[in-house]
């Protein structure tokens, strides 16, 4: 089971217990918008949302949702992870991330993608990685722009208009800057 470990965070897969914690982070108005979620949510909505997560991840693989738990307290302020996406007919590995709006400003959402993307790059060998950001969605854009990623195209995704951030060992980078092993360090990404 996918396990990581930040200065601020634990992340461990998402399981049905973390429904109840999900629904106040999903009922966000701003939350909301970001993740273009128009239905209402609710214990039982999110208790389906995870099941049919966990169909399509299962919990002894690498990819899927992630609880992101703050260690100082325990609470969980969100969920990140490790995603195989579909788009524009090529399946990619996508850096997700999403954090409550009660603990935006933290670096929380940058600790989260550095350690995802690097797990993602140096244990699990991926040569690709993006991130797809509404295109107002300026936060995420920094996040993305923070762990290496650069813009790479405008798209639409499931009727949405969306922007592919990527990173790529195929393609210069700052996070690549010629190490032997074909990916530098760099750093735990908790500033924001």
């Amino acid at each position: 089971m996918l396990e990581l470990e930040t200065e601020q965070l634990l992340m461990r897969k998402l399981t049905l217990d973390d429904a109840k914690a999900m629904v106040p982070i999903y009922a966000d108005t701003e939350i909301r918008r970001w993740m273009h979620i128009e239905a209402a949510v609710t214990l039982e909505t999110e208790q389906d949302r995870i099941t049919q997560h966990l169909e399509k991840y299962p919990l002894d693989g690498p990819y899927g949702f992630c609880a992101s738990i703050l260690k100082e307290s325990g609470e969980i302020v969100g969920r990140c992870g490790l995603l195989r996406q579909s788009v524009d007919g090529e399946t990619a590995t996508e850096v997700a991330y999403l954090i409550a709006r009660s603990h935006w400003g933290r670096g929380l959402a940058t600790e989260a993608a550095t350690a995802l993307r690097d797990y993602a790059l140096e244990t699990l060998g991926e040569r690709r990685l993006i991130s797809m950001i509404l295109p107002d969605n300026i936060a995420s854009q920094r996040v993305a722009l923070k762990i290496g990623m650069s813009h790479e195209r405008d798209t639409t995704w499931r009727s949405l208009q969306i922007g592919i951030y990527s990173l790529s060992r195929d393609r210069p980078s700052p996070f690549f800057h010629g190490a032997d092993h074909g990916h530098g360090s760099a750093g735990s990404g908790a500033n924001g």
